[in-house]
């Protein structure tokens, strides 16, 4: 036991050794992710913004009523606001969508405004370009959102008209109608509700800034695998078997390399919490309660780190395992793209990868929010199936 424990002092030393070329690696490292953050962030959020919406518009031919109901809903303050209609004949208005000029075509049919008269509603034919541009879909989303509006106004309308006919008032349809025409119109017309700001964000409730620091700084954690290869060599034939001679097996060893490398994580996450208290992001209180999950996060790294090191037999191969490695395991689990934007298996593949709860475990500590202890027994989870992982790859290499 005891020559365990002076093993142990003398990984903490060497690793202490290495720490002021580890943390210039490490800050180099930190310096690039930060540089693909931010252009992550803006290709996420980007400036552009959907501009006036071009729509072309094909009359049928000598059918004045039907025009002028399309020219009246083209001046509706609503619509005007955010469409230029454009009355072009069938061939300008399959120009127009080809050459991009045009968001949108709408056909109007014959005897359009007697449809809405008798009853028989005939549709407008909306024709959109293929691949939808920006404009296209706006459009597309405002159309399909009116079109349910009026639907259930429709709807509405027709099953009181229904129920009066079915009590014998049938003097009443007249003030129902009204009364739901008044309803529907205040909703529909009321441009407070268009006009409310909600924030929507891919990343969740946090802003892209936060989700791309949360996952860069896990991604940082694995890096820095690679300035700690110096830590990672093979050991010489006589030291392991003195290692051997003074009751220091697999097991102890593996824990003295994960004990060298969480030496030189943590001098990163003091490092980091120093910067965040300095610029006032975090407070004392929180750093001592929340960031105190950190020691599990970088834990777990270091055990993962020592695995990949001891079942890659070498610092080289290693070295790309942990960089390759932790930009795809980024990537299954929303870390480089929000997982809303990708597929369903590849989210599944993700939840069962190490980064995912790493992830959690960071954004538990800087923001609070979360099941701190299903994260916590997740993140044991790792570190003992890494301990393990590393035990066998020294057996068979070591």
């Amino acid at each position: 036991m005891k020559e365990t424990f002076t093993y142990f002092k003398l990984e903490c030393k060497r690793a202490w050794k290495h720490l002021p070329l580890f943390l210039t690696g490490a800050i180099m490292l930190a310096a690039l992710l930060s540089i693909i953050a931010l252009l992550a962030g803006k290709a996420l959020y980007g400036e552009g913004a959907v501009g006036r919406i071009q729509v072309g518009v094909i009359l049928p031919p000598e059918d004045y009523l039907s025009e002028q109901a399309v020219r009246a809903l083209g001046s509706m303050e609503s619509v005007e606001s955010i469409c230029d209609f454009q009355y072009v004949t069938e061939e300008e208005g399959e120009k127009g969508l080809k050459d991009g000029s045009l968001a949108a075509l709408l056909i109007v049919p014959e005897n359009f405004f007697t449809g809405i008269i008798d009853g028989t509603n005939q549709p407008i034919d909306t024709v959109l370009p293929e691949p939808l541009s920006l404009e296209s879909l706006a459009l597309k989303e405002i159309t399909s959102a009116g079109a349910r509006t009026l639907s259930t106004a429709q709807a509405a309308i027709y099953a009181a008209d229904e129920l009066c006919i079915l009590e014998n008032r049938r003097d009443f349809i007249p003030q129902a109608e009204a009364e739901l025409n008044k309803i529907y119109m205040n909703y529909s017309l009321n441009r407070d509700v268009y006009f409310m700001e909600n924030k929507v964000s891919a990343a969740g409730d946090i802003g892209a800034v936060e989700y791309f620091a949360m996952s860069g700084a896990v991604l940082l954690l694995i890096f820095c695998g690679i300035p700690a290869s110096p830590l990672m060599g093979k050991r010489s034939k006589v030291f392991c078997q003195k290692l051997k001679f003074l009751g220091i097996g697999n097991k102890a060893y593996i824990t003295g390399e994960i004990l060298s490398v969480w030496i030189l994580l943590l001098a990163v996450c003091i490092t980091a919490a120093a910067v965040c208290l300095y610029k006032g992001i975090i407070q004392w209180e929180e750093a001592v309660i929340q960031w105190s999950v950190f020691l599990l996060v970088s834990l777990a790294a270091a055990a993962i780190i020592t695995a990949v090191y001891e079942g890659a037999g070498s610092q080289i191969p290693a070295m790309m395992i942990l960089f390759w490695g932790g930009i795809l395991m980024a990537f299954l689990c929303g870390g480089i793209l929000p997982s809303s934007f990708l597929p369903e298996g590849v989210k599944a593949v993700g939840n069962f990868l190490p980064f995912k709860p790493m992830m959690d475990g960071v954004q538990y500590a800087v923001t609070g929010t979360g099941e701190g202890l299903q994260i916590g027994f997740a993140l044991i989870g790792i570190i003992v199936l890494a301990f393990f992982a590393a035990v066998l790859g020294r057996k068979r290499y070591g």
